[in-house]
């Protein structure tokens, strides 16, 4: 058995070399500490369970305390990254492991910044957690700089895009800046032009070759868009670099930022030459189609009219009958024929009116009860003035109003 003046003296050796021992490691944390600082810009305690900050020394980055703090939370993460802090601070004292994180913070000048944070944690003898010492690098440059290339990779991605979604068309797709500089031509168009990107992008309209009438004409449209943000068609004929003169419809439209204001002008353009060529044909066709027509219908319709004659002074009754109903059917079809050339007139431009005063009251009179012979299943009433004066053409506007009230019968129910 040891004595007790021998066991007193053990134990306080021991008590001084313990203390030794621990001033020793306070000095080396200390150590630890200022060369971390040096390679950090964040240096941080929190107590076991990260309730309290006990101390942070940021000079630049963060505000920096030296007293215990209970809401540091607030002070320092923002509000949509709490939770996600809170799991990793929750699964480092759980398993007692290094906490490690990059998330957002607020900085020392109130604007959002971005750091890389870790911990260890300090365990006494019986393997408590006592505290964390922790360091954490802005690393907002680095952030921002992934941004930004994340931004040019998805740009990118979109100018492929765009590109394999414009180069597959025979269409002119392209783009101007506030000043009607080209920024960018599609495939067709440089082929049109007989001119590389590099040539064309951030040229005028004159210096990839428009003459000055048309160059004026879309400067003067795109000055309009930008003042109105409005969209823009015209239809203009120009020179193409191999097929010669050419017939284009075109549509300009404004590309607006966030803010609403133009940015930019958008275009497309469409050859429509073939198209228009293929419109008159078929305007020709239908105007001598619709002219050879009427010819056999005239004389069909004025044998029918001698036949009427002669059956009416043979007092045939059910011929007569007949008859008067195949003039009605010739009728018809010639009213549909002169719809048609009505079409192909109107479409070439030559419509031409024959402008006098009427009255229109008796016109609509004589053509309701002209087409109350029509239908039996309808009874048509008239709520007219007596004389209602117009000046225009006769002839059109009955037109418009037989088809209005022929109309209203074919859809009506009986």
């Amino acid at each position: 058995m040891v004595p007790p003046d021998d066991a007193s003296a053990n134990l306080s050796e021991e008590l001084q070399q313990l203390r030794a021992e621990n001033k020793i490691l306070s000095t080396r944390l200390d150590q630890l500490s200022t060369l971390a600082a040096a390679t950090a810009d964040v240096a941080y305690k929190m107590d076991p369970d990260w309730i309290h900050m006990l101390e942070l020394h940021a000079p630049h980055f963060l505000p920096s305390t030296t007293a215990p703090s209970s809401n540091w939370m607030e002070r320092y993460i923002l509000p949509a990254d709490r939770p996600r802090v809170k799991e990793a601070i929750k699964n480092a004292i759980n398993t007692k492991s290094i906490f490690e994180l990059e998330h957002p913070v607020l900085r020392a000048d109130g604007t959002e910044g971005w750091t890389l944070s870790r911990a260890i944690p300090l365990m006494d003898q019986d393997g408590n957690i006592t505290e964390w010492l922790g360091l954490a690098m802005d690393i907002t440059a680095r952030k921002k700089a992934e941004s930004d290339l994340l931004l040019i990779e998805k740009a990118d991605q979109q100018k492929r895009l765009y590109e394999t979604i414009t180069s597959s068309t025979p269409d002119l797709v392209y783009v101007f800046d506030l000043d009607a500089n080209f920024t960018y031509a599609n495939k067709a168009l440089l082929n049109m032009w007989g001119r590389t990107q590099e040539n064309s992008f951030g040229k005028s309209l004159l210096e990839v070759g428009y003459e000055p009438w048309h160059a004026e004409l879309h400067i003067n449209e795109i000055e309009h868009i930008k003042k109105t943000r409005e969209t823009v068609r015209g239809e203009v004929a120009f020179p193409h670099a191999t097929l010669g003169k050419r017939i284009y419809d075109y549509i300009l439209v404004p590309v607006l930022d966030s803010q609403g204001e133009v940015t930019a002008v958008a275009g497309t353009t469409r050859d429509i030459t073939e198209i228009r060529k293929l419109l008159e044909q078929k305007d020709a066709f239908l105007a001598i189609a619709s002219h050879e027509l009427k010819t056999p219908l005239t004389s069909l319709k004025t044998y029918g009219q001698v036949l009427q004659n002669i059956f009416e002074r043979r007092n045939d009754e059910e011929a007569v009958l007949m008859l008067g109903r195949m003039d009605n059917q010739v009728n018809k079809l010639t009213n549909l024929i002169n719809d048609l050339l009505d079409v192909t007139r109107i479409q070439s431009g030559k419509m031409q009116f024959n402008k006098d005063e009427f009255d229109l009251s008796m016109i609509i009179s004589d053509i309701l009860d002209d087409l109350q012979l029509t239908t039996a299943k309808h009874s048509i009433k008239k709520d007219l003035p007596d004389h209602l004066p117009m000046w225009g053409d006769k002839e059109r506007i009955g037109q418009v109003i037989t088809n209005l009230v022929s109309n209203a019968i074919k859809y009506s129910p009986a």
